[in-house]
């Protein structure tokens, strides 16, 4: 048996066994999604289902943590993937979806179904959010909703959407 995880299953009221349960969906791998799938996939989730339309692009390279100039050109999920996979992976299943979350809606639905808990990374403003909120209180998962500012690229305040607390909306 592995002991990759003994310093967090040495910590106090640390369930590791719980991460290793989680399916997690990301929708969205820019600078806040690279960052969290890499924190997932070092915590041992079981697996991670990575969503987003976009490609990688010169001026994302000094933020989002999984591209470097070689991604250029290439859709941000495999790179993402690619990354995450050669580099910092332990033991996750990791799944790329290069799609539009608003227009292939239904699939979003169906792989929430099958996710634990959601991120939602993507800036596609309130009204996404809010049915993401939505869709995750009514499959009773918790959903972690962040952003950056568009203009600006300040992140805003990071929420936490409970299963016992209140949707987002």
């Amino acid at each position: 048996k592995t002991k990759m995880f003994r310093r967090q299953e040495e910590l106090k009221d640390f369930d590791q066994q719980k991460l290793t349960d989680e399916i997690v969906l990301v929708l969205g791998v820019g600078g806040i999604g690279t960052n969290v799938a890499i924190g997932l996939v070092r915590l041992g989730v079981k697996r991670i289902i990575l969503v987003d339309k976009d490609i990688v692009e010169d001026h994302n390279l000094n933020r989002q943590q999984l591209y470097s100039r070689e991604d250029i050109g290439k859709n941000k999920v495999e790179a993402a993937k690619a990354c995450l996979e050669a580099r910092h992976n332990i033991r996750t299943q990791i799944d790329a979806h290069h799609m539009d979350a608003l227009v292939d809606w239904k699939t979003i639905v169906a792989l929430a179904r099958e996710a634990t808990v959601v991120f939602n990374t993507i800036d596609h403003g309130d009204k996404f959010d809010v049915c993401v909120g939505a869709l995750c209180h009514k499959l009773g998962i918790p959903m972690l909703l962040g952003g950056t500012e568009p203009f600006y690229g300040h992140l805003f305040s990071t929420f936490c959407q409970y299963v016992d607390g209140p949707c987002y909306s």
